[in-house]
């Protein structure tokens, strides 16, 4: 247990209480005032705020918001005891498992369309109408009433909330509700694959949780795809994460400095969902998206349905290519992108991924690795000594609320994005606000036995791939694009033991 030094317990704990109230309190001043000024309405717990649907904040509400959620977090783990943390996320599992209740019975479209979706329903109308016990319903609607996502109006009668947008059966989101047993299976047999003697040092997408979890010897992608629901609810999943970040892909790269007639060349692009959005608001690039032959059949559906013209002239096609082969597109006139390709894949694997790009690219070629960069999880700001927080080094309320103002109204009127320091008492990777990235990568870990990764461990990738780290684009997601150059090959020793080499999923 962390000690307050020299006995100074209330100047201590006075002290970041004060630092994270004013921090709490500053930057919600800031986030109405900015929201009214760009024409938006204060959020709400209930009803739905345009940007939870659609459109960017700009940088001083996404900055704003990401700086609230975080102290929030910081708040909740000063108040909370360890003991009533440790339980809480034991039975987090139970929220996941009211989700998937919820999702499968339909319970949201039922409220959304009753007669009165304001008064809402009472379990026995929703037994009625759904035929489902209402005595198996009220322990999950309860406990998610509780975060959120309905409305108790009174005992035993809900309504639905802003939340009801991503469970509805006609939103993509609802998919991760739908199948969010593969999620908890995969994790829940993360443990066991951790420990496991013959497992314990293999980076082998076949020595995961998702084989412990779900009693297969399949590799995920071949689990997914063995099951036509599975692999619908799984494909609408990815979708609904891909629009989440689509358009600050889209706004906060410079893609208009690319030279007119470059092409785009999207390695693993899926069914297309980026290039397409890129070729709407880009009329003078050319597209191409790279990915299985099982899949770009499903890729050029999909861009003749979004942008026929665009492909019947051929300005975005598909290609089919396995990106551990040669890459055929070589030249300065390619720019190529890959969206969540190197997280699927241990070191040695990523390496070799872009190893192909690297021969293909040209000196005026830009590679751009679209991914979480995790940040580690330091507490930033404040000096300490022996490890521990001192009074003498905290500011006065004034000062501390003044920073906090200072970089946040430092961002007024900015169209281009850049994210600010953490506040003192904040961890450098602002908390909880970044939870669902870091979430990713231990699901990643128990679905391949890959991973989220610090700029550090990429940088070890883009050396041994002969890559120059260029720039790093921060976006006003969850996502970064980095942006390299060809450069020359560096020897990297490997940290780990890569026994396997994982087939192209």
């Amino acid at each position: 247990m962390a000690p307050y030094p020299n006995g100074h317990f209330d100047m201590v704990a006075d002290a970041e209480l004060d630092s994270l109230l004013n921090t709490l309190e500053s930057s919600i001043k800031i986030f109405r005032t900015e929201a009214a000024e760009c024409g938006l309405p204060p959020p709400s717990a209930r009803y739905s705020h345009p940007l939870d649907t659609s459109g960017l904040p700009s940088p001083k509400l996404f900055e704003a918001k990401r700086t609230i959620l975080a102290t929030l977090g910081v708040l909740k783990s000063t108040f909370q005891s360890p003991f009533e943390r440790l339980t809480e996320i034991t039975h987090a599992g139970t929220l996941t498992a009211s989700l998937q209740v919820i999702a499968r019975t339909g319970v949201v479209d039922a409220l959304h369309e009753c007669e009165n979706p304001e008064r809402g329903l009472s379990l026995t109308e929703l037994q009625k109408v759904l035929d489902v016990d209402a005595r198996k319903l009220a322990a999950p609607m309860r406990l998610l009433s509780t975060i959120g996502w309905f409305e108790e109006t009174e005992e035993a009668r809900f309504k639905n909330t802003k939340m009801e947008q991503v469970l509805r059966k006609d939103s993509s989101a609802f998919y991760f509700g739908y199948h969010a047993d593969l999620y908890l299976r995969n994790a829940c047999g993360l443990a066991e694959a951790v420990v496991k003697p013959e497992w314990k040092y293999s980076m082998s997408p076949l020595h995961t949780g998702c084989q412990i979890g779900n009693n297969t010897d399949k590799h995920l992608f071949e689990l997914v795809h063995s099951n036509p629901d599975m692999l619908h609810s799984f494909t609408h999943a990815i979708h609904a994460l891909e629009a989440s970040v689509l358009d600050s892909i889209v706004a906060d790269y410079p893609w208009n400095d690319l030279e007119p007639g470059t092409t785009v060349v999207d390695v693993g692009g899926g069914r297309g969902g980026m290039s397409v959005a890129l070729a709407k608001s880009l009329p003078s690039l050319k597209f191409v998206v790279q990915d299985r032959p099982g899949t770009v059949k499903f890729t050029a559906a999909n861009m003749a349905e979004s942008l026929p013209e665009a492909f019947q002239q051929g300005r975005i096609r598909a290609m089919p290519h396995d990106f551990f082969t040669e890459q055929p597109l070589m030249g300065d006139g390619y720019v190529y992108t890959l969206k969540w390709v190197i997280h699927d894949w241990p070191e040695q694997q990523s390496i070799e991924i872009l190893s192909q790009i690297a021969k293909a690219a040209g000196p005026k070629s830009r590679i751009l690795v679209i991914d979480n960069i995790v940040t580690p999880v330091h507490t930033a700001n404040t000096s300490t000594q022996n490890g521990s927080a001192t009074p003498a080094s905290f500011s006065s309320d004034e000062e501390e609320q003044s920073v906090i103002v200072k970089e946040l109204e430092a961002l007024s009127g900015k169209k281009t994005y850049t994210p600010i320091a953490p506040p003192p008492f904040v961890p450098a990777n602002f908390g909880v606000s970044s939870l669902f990235p870091l979430q990713l990568g231990v699901s990643m870990e128990a679905a391949l036995n890959a991973c989220e990764r610090t700029l550090s461990e990429f940088q070890r990738i883009f050396d041994g791939a002969g890559l120059k780290l260029r720039k790093v684009h921060h976006l006003r997601s969850w996502v970064s694009i980095m942006e390299l150059e060809v450069g020359e090959p560096q020897v990297v020793a490997s940290t780990v033991a890569e026994d396997v080499k994982p087939t192209a999923a």
